[in-house]
């Protein structure tokens, strides 16, 4: 028969699920599981840091670890893992935690707390020698928005190759980033630049891309140079699978997005927009052009590798 703190605890435990459902998506979700025989931990959720904190602080007569079994809202549910933080103090066994892989039927010892990340699982076990508290992250996927009116993003503006400027565009707060009238010769064209890039310190993988944006294209709309174009790189090189670039679109609250159904790794996006206002076809200089970049959705699987997940 269950005892009284037993049906208290389970009652939390339906009160997580719901709020897991409301928070998101149910497979991103931690339950505790009731099949153990020891005295069941407690879940909360954590809105400020958008994470899960797992506690018990009851030992196991047993054995006298302080326990939790977790499984997610959903049973077919798999969820990527990230341990934010903890105070799990290793058992003599050097089995701090275990996990039930995506399909698997047992679950899997693992000797330091930082080798689940990322693991992708169905099952969490905890195990520590002192009352523990620990905070994770479940993600399905991830999307992380660039507001660039709030902030440049940590993204970087080209520097000029002798067009009497600085750089081709610049960042303007509560604006975007923004083109100048820069003048880019290729010889045969010339265009009003807005071109800025950033490198990260890992890998990115992602499955779509979208950036809106303003723009008013100079007097030669004819040039070929008149596009949009997110250019990636691994390292150095240019990965292979990127889109090509294409014809932008004239005036404000455009739109540039592109799928990647198998995913796109890269370390450096590179952000080119460019209003031709002169090509050898027309020969007198027309209009500049210009162009405002608002703001710049990534998307994929698992984890966010660039921080809290924040689109809307």
């Amino acid at each position: 028969m269950s005892t009284l703190d037993d049906l208290i605890t389970r009652a939390n435990n339906v009160l997580g699920a719901l709020e897991g459902l409301i928070e998101g998506d149910a497979a991103e979700t931690p339950l505790i599981d009731t099949s153990v025989s020891y005295t069941l931990p407690a879940t909360s959720y954590d809105e400020t840091n958008s994470a899960w904190i797992l506690t018990q602080t009851t030992a196991d007569t047993v054995d006298g670890l302080y326990k939790g079994l977790f499984t997610l809202a959903l049973e077919t549910g798999c969820a990527y893992l990230t341990v934010v933080s903890h105070n799990v103090v290793t058992p003599d066994d050097n089995v701090p935690a275990r996990y039930l892989a995506c399909g698997g039927s047992t679950l899997t010892d693992v000797a330091a707390m930082t080798t689940l990340n990322d693991k992708q699982i169905e099952k969490l076990e905890i195990r520590s020698k002192q009352p523990f508290s620990v905070s994770i992250r479940l993600a399905i996927n991830w999307c992380y928005h660039f507001d660039f009116s709030a902030t440049d993003g940590g993204f970087a503006h080209t520097p000029d190759t002798g067009g009497g400027v600085t750089t081709l565009g610049v960042y303007s707060s509560g604006v975007g980033h923004v083109s100048n009238n820069q003048s880019y010769n290729n010889n045969f064209q010339r265009t009003t630049e807005n071109r800025f890039d950033r490198t990260f310190s890992s890998p990115v993988t992602i499955k779509n891309v979208r950036m809106t944006y303003d723009q008013t294209f100079g007097t030669a709309v004819g040039g070929t140079l008149t596009r949009v174009d997110i250019v990636f790189y691994d390292g150095p090189n240019l990965v292979t699978n990127q889109p090509v670039a294409y014809p932008s679109g004239n005036g404000t609250n455009q739109v540039y997005e592109r799928n990647f159904p198998s995913g796109l790794t890269f370390t450096r996006i590179y952000v080119v927009i460019n209003s031709c206002y002169w090509d050898s076809n027309h020969g007198a200089f027309g209009q500049y052009g210009s162009s405002v970049v608002h703001t710049l959705e990534l998307s994929g699987d698992g984890n966010n590798p660039l921080g809290i997940d924040n689109c809307t």
